[in-house]
């Protein structure tokens, strides 16, 4: 009987036992992404004529699938993560030589960047309780996933992806990483083994704990929600309760188009901006891609904040449009601005001044 037990967006796995053996079969989930499985076959098996064993070994493949031995092992981040310093320094190591046999070979995995889903550590256990080195073992690192791999370029490209995600958590500044451009393979190598060997936690995950995890997850996924509290929170204070409504700075008044009350249909405004939220996820998660190669973490914050209030606005603003139709203004800078007739607009406006000023000065000085 077969079971599900993995999905990408390219491919299914699912695992079965034939003759006491546990055996996967990866099958593409459409017939436009056949192309990808079937590059991945040509490079297991390109790999198994070559020696190497730590990758998974083709038993049988066909239109959009293949079969192999299932590997049994913990991915390589939740692993790490368990272990000691000197462990995690040779988890770290046996990674680099991975990267090291790939290049040697011609193989790029293109993957190596974020080396926590596509890696897995198979340890070995003794009287059913777990080894507490789980480098000690010769053959326990596995890398998986080469459906995005390509053949024929000895250039270190893997180890030099390595170097990106040591340059991600300042072992390695971002004139280092490029300079191993110039290097070959063997002093690739050994650079980065130096590097290594000193660092006490070479791919930062304590660095990930403290800063990213706490820090990053704390701007996700409060900081939107504090923001569009605020936003709703004023108008309803300053706009419905009309508190302040003596001030000269706060004048109530409605908006049924866009910026500058440009007038438009409201099923035009609410697609455009879902359109417009979706653009800007996936461009915010494809630029996290890309930072690990070369950007340092206080750009990824820009991009974050920006982001954030980016959609912080625009949530802010579309929740007004679907429940009254229109959008609540409150903010009036004519006392200040005498020369010009500024539109009155919303703390949700302010989110959006800012934010993509961030996003600008993101990408104006991260243009490469």
């Amino acid at each position: 009987m077969k079971k599900l037990v993995a999905k990408g967006w390219r491919w299914e796995i699912w695992l079965e036992v034939k003759n006491n053996q546990k055996i996967a079969t990866k099958q593409s989930v459409s017939e436009w992404k056949k192309g990808t499985l079937l590059k991945e076959v040509d490079i297991l098996r390109y790999l198994e004529k070559q020696w190497i064993d730590f990758v998974p070994k083709v038993l049988e493949s066909g239109d959009g699938w293949f079969s192999y031995e299932w590997i049994e092992g913990e991915h390589f981040e939740k692993e790490y993560r368990m272990q000691n310093t000197e462990t995690r320094k040779k988890l770290a190591v046996k990674l680099l030589d991975r990267a090291y046999e790939l290049d040697r070979v011609g193989v790029i995995h293109g993957e190596l960047l974020r080396p926590w889903t596509n890696v897995l550590v198979v340890e070995k256990k003794e009287k059913g309780k777990r080894k507490q080195d789980v480098a000690s073992d010769k053959n326990n690192v596995y890398i998986l996933d080469l459906e995005r791999g390509e053949m024929g370029d000895y250039s270190g490209k893997n180890m030099k992806h390595v170097a990106q995600r040591l340059a991600r958590e300042w072992y390695m500044g971002v004139d280092e990483v490029k300079s191993l451009w110039a290097l070959t393979a063997d002093e690739i190598y050994v650079r980065i083994t130096d590097i290594l060997s000193t660092s006490s936690d070479p791919f930062g995950v304590r660095r990930d704990e403290s800063l990213i995890s706490g820090i990053s997850m704390l701007h996700i996924l409060f900081l939107p929600v504090l923001l569009i509290g605020l936003d709703q929170w004023s108008k309803i204070w300053l706009y419905d309760r009309e508190a302040y409504s003596g001030s000269d700075w706060i004048t109530p008044s409605f908006n049924t188009g866009i910026a500058w009350s440009i007038p438009l249909p409201m099923i035009v405004v609410i697609s455009v901006s879902f359109g417009f939220f979706g653009v800007l996820v996936w461009r915010y998660l494809t630029e996290l891609k890309t930072i690990d190669t070369d950007h340092n973490i206080w750009s990824l914050f820009v991009l974050e904040y920006g982001t954030i209030l980016v959609l912080a606005w625009g949530i802010g603003n579309v929740i007004d449009r679907v429940w009254l139709g229109w959008v609540r203004d409150f903010i009036d800078v004519s006392p200040l601005i005498t020369f010009y007739d500024w539109p009155i607009f919303n703390f949700a406006d302010v989110f959006v001044v800012v934010g993509v000023g961030l996003l600008l000065w993101y990408n104006l000085t991260n243009s490469d």
